[in-house]
């Protein structure tokens, strides 16, 4: 049940092991898949994989905030 709420997945309908998250650099759930997914959980399974990883990672890092400088005197 802690899955389902995580993955906001209704507990009236029937969800099919396995869960996939993928999750951002933020901490954002930027994909799912679930075991009814069954163009994602085939026989190409890990080269969907594969692409949804490469998604993500090839996005640009966000810029770190820099601290404030010091004024001069």
């Amino acid at each position: 049940m802690a899955a389902l709420g995580y993955m906001q997945l209704s507990p009236m309908v029937r969800s099919f092991v396995p869960f996939m998250l993928l999750i951002d650099r933020k901490g954002e759930i930027r994909a799912q898949f679930t075991g009814g997914d069954r163009d994602f959980f085939n026989d190409q399974m890990d080269q969907h994989i594969r692409e949804e990883l490469m998604k993500l990672l090839n996005e640009p890092a966000a810029a770190k905030a820099r601290p404030p400088r010091k004024k001069a005197g």
